[in-house]
């Protein structure tokens, strides 16, 4: 009987976004040439104290690095920082020149003390980029061997400085950062090494065997370290931007041999073995996580999302409720259990549940919809008027608010308000349009033009639109077809079309910044590349073809960085190679107009960077 309810969304989890209180920058240390120790805490140490202030999601936090040319021509970070790095006037001067937006910045330097090098001394200062001064907010010498409880206290001391005007943290999350995260000056000193040691890689070359082993002898001297469990699970997804998914898994095997219920690591086991399309393994292992790590919210919002797509409701019932359990996105896992009672029928207990829903998140717009749809099956129009009049009030962009008001016109005999609404909802979500006969014609177009048979995937194109006009996907494979016939206003206007249907499908603005750049329409290229970038930061087609546009708009240090951020995101793709090398060869004679070369080299790739 009741069906049509909203699932949560659990793409992202619901928080409350914190006002930036305070922007802060942290320089690496000043430290002697020739230690090779205390060039690693110079480097590590801030980093390390950043990583624990952003856990409070607060600041807004940035980490300097100085590069210098090594022998090969390539950059390295410093070990030997500016000798006026501990210069208040140096620090002001670089954030202007860079200009780097800053309210306080953290320096300083690290040496050996008056018994060796066994005993550190430091000092940390602190620069106030609005009254231009700076002060000493830590001082001390100590044995290497406190460098956990110092950690402690530099963290704290960092913590009230940038925190000035104490609307930041409470006095408790303050004392909070005294206490280290490992006990263990062995496990903490690895850890060090190990940060440092990806921080001053080659990332364009998949880690040494030597790394991951040193990381599994840190984790031994502590299995809970946290730090040290998110540095392995960032080394296991470094592998995987090289295609090695056996040893990254493998990683995860070890990993979880060692520190037993280290939940991060089955996280991420579980999501590679996702993206492999390994469903049941994925779910073995959530389920195996849960069962270890009970008490952490984040396991069970991830096998109850798993567990709901896949349809295991009971499972999912268990980890909505587990969930609760946690006080960890308690409304949406309300919200979801409503959804799971109204297929069942239980009407009533799933009311109940969308009002708990609301009562942890007032602005809970799909737990109010879904009270309105409820009230629309029962046939108390009044009620779930008022439920949509609210949740119009909250998110008015939300389609099932239109698709809800669909319903209950129809049901009232109100054909054109019916109407009006299902239009609205359109608008809001033009997948609503795309019914399984229209999803069946659209990999019809896929394999037709896949096949070279643009023209039959033309007509069924034009089949679809006597269906619907709100099809972004057939504009956008019927761009694919006249592109490649080479009729590219024509594909043009298409494009253009999927792009505004859908302006969060970035292929669409990615394939109109194509047809722009060829034409020499370098602004709005420009524009479009940047946004086919921002909706999917891990292409590294899109990165690159935003590269082609600045070297055409003769940016060419721009593009280079974005071509090394391409590379970085997909390192085994040698056509980034190219993309570098025709860079060089329009940097290096920038006063020839060269038009003919671009469309000469993107004809070359252009079956690369669509997808």
């Amino acid at each position: 009987m009741f069906k049509d309810f909203n699932i949560q969304n659990f793409g992202a989890q619901d928080q409350k976004e914190a006002a930036i209180s305070s922007k802060i920058v942290f320089f690496p240390l000043k430290s002697p040439i020739e230690n090779k120790n205390f060039n690693i805490l110079a480097r590590v140490l801030p980093k390390y104290i950043s990583m624990r202030l952003e856990r409070f999601n607060i600041f807004e936090i940035f980490y300097v690095y100085f590069l210098n040319k090594n022998d090969n021509g390539d950059s390295d970070i410093l070990i030997s920082l500016p000798d006026s790095l501990c210069d208040e006037k140096f620090i002001d001067e670089y954030l202007t020149k860079l200009n780097i937006a800053c309210d306080i910045a953290f320096y300083g330097y690290i040496k050996s003390g008056p018994g060796g090098d066994n005993e550190i001394e430091i000092e940390i200062r602190s620069y106030l980029k609005k009254s231009n001064k700076s002060s000493i907010i830590y001082s001390d010498v100590f044995n290497i061997k406190e460098i956990n409880r110092k950690t402690g206290e530099i963290s704290n001391k960092i913590s009230l400085a940038s925190d000035y005007e104490g609307d930041c943290l409470t006095s408790e999350e303050h004392e909070s950062l005294r206490k280290c995260e490992t006990d263990s000056f062995e496990a903490l000193y690895d850890y060090f090494e190990i940060i440092d040691a990806l921080t001053l890689r080659n990332p364009y070359t998949p880690l040494p065997e030597s790394l991951i082993e040193e990381c599994f002898e840190a984790l031994k001297g502590d299995k809970n370290f946290s730090y040290l469990i998110d540095a392995i699970a960032f080394i296991c997804d470094d592998f995987l931007r090289f295609d090695m998914i056996d040893k990254a898994l493998w990683i995860c095997d070890e990993t979880i041999k060692i520190s037993g219920a280290a939940y991060k690591i089955y996280l991420g086991k579980a999501k590679i073995l996702l993206n492999s399309n390994d469903i049941e393994g994925a779910f073995k292992t959530l389920r195996e996580c849960l069962d270890l790590n009970p008490d952490i919210g984040d396991v069970a919002y991830n096998f109850g999302k798993l567990a709901l797509s896949i349809q295991k409701n009971e499972d999912a019932r268990f980890a909505f409720n587990k969930m609760i359990e946690c006080c960890y996105n308690v409304s949406a896992a309300y919200d979801n259990l409503g959804v799971m009672a109204a297929a069942e029928n239980n009407i009533e207990q799933s009311i109940n549940f969308w009002h708990k829903a609301i009562e942890f998140e007032p602005s809970k717009v799909s737990a109010y919809t879904n009270l309105a749809r409820a009230y629309i099956e029962l046939g108390d129009f009044l009620k779930a008027e008022n439920y949509l009049q609210k949740a119009k009030l909250l998110n008015p962009s939300y389609f099932m608010i239109y698709l809800n008001y669909h319903v209950l016109y129809k049901i009232k005999g109100d054909m054109p308000e019916a109407e009006k609404n299902y239009r609205l909802a359109l608008e809001h979500n033009p997948d609503l349009a795309i019914t399984d006969e229209i999803r069946a014609e659209l990999k019809k177009m896929i394999t037709l033009i896949d096949s070279g048979n643009e023209n039959e995937a033309l007509a069924i194109s034009a089949n679809i639109s006597e269906m619907t006009d709100k099809c972004w996907q057939s504009y956008f494979l019927n761009g694919i077809a006249l592109r490649k016939l080479k009729r590219i206003d024509e594909a043009e206007q298409n494009f253009l079309k999927s792009a505004q249907i859908n302006p969060k499908f970035a292929d669409a603005q990615n394939e109109l910044g194509l047809i722009y750049l060829s034409k020499g329409i370098l602004d709005e290229a420009l524009m479009l590349f940047n946004n086919s970038v921002s909706l999917a930061p891990s292409n590294a087609g899109f990165m690159c073809n935003l590269g082609l546009c600045l070297i055409e708009m003769k940016n060419y240090e721009q593009a280079r960085n974005t071509f090394y951020k391409a590379k970085y995101l997909n390192p085994n793709d040698t056509k980034i190679d190219e993309c570098m090398n025709f860079l060089n060869k329009r940097s290096d004679a920038p006063d020839v107009n060269n038009k003919a070369g671009l469309k000469g080299f993107l004809n070359k790739i252009k079956n690369l960077f669509k997808k």
